[in-house]
């Protein structure tokens, strides 16, 4: 699994700071447990320009994240390289490796998980490293 600042770093500045633009609706929240142990679930609708998206970010410990967005980006450049590591699940896209908007596979997260890692870390429901 991937830690929030290994997400945030892998993402490239110009998502990093559309993150900025992203509002957030809180929408439900829950706690339970998987292989990767217990977890606190928060899903999100979050909003731009292109309307209404549904975020989900499962915080585990050791700031180790689980997120999965259906938004386009995620879906083609995230959802795969998150997936082989444990960091999401195959759900909005057809499980293709991602060969040209991500080959080496970073843990590149979108615009609306990087709204929602920076709203837990102002709101302290994720540690500063």
């Amino acid at each position: 699994m991937f830690t929030y600042h290994q997400m945030i770093s892998a993402t490239p500045a110009s998502v990093r700071n559309r993150g900025a633009r992203v509002k957030l609706v809180p929408f439900k929240s829950k706690e339970d447990t998987d292989r990767n142990g217990i977890f606190q679930e928060l899903h999100y609708h979050t909003y731009d320009q292109d309307g209404m998206r549904n975020t989900f970010v499962r915080v585990y410990n050791q700031n180790k994240l689980w997120v999965l967005c259906s938004c386009p980006y995620f879906r083609y450049t995230s959802e795969v390289a998150l997936a082989i590591r444990n960091s999401s699940t195959i759900k909005y896209s057809d499980g293709s490796m991602p060969k040209e908007t991500n080959p080496k596979l970073k843990p590149i997260v979108c615009k609306h998980v990087i709204a929602v890692i920076m709203d837990l870390l102002r709101n302290h429901l994720l540690p500063v490293p």
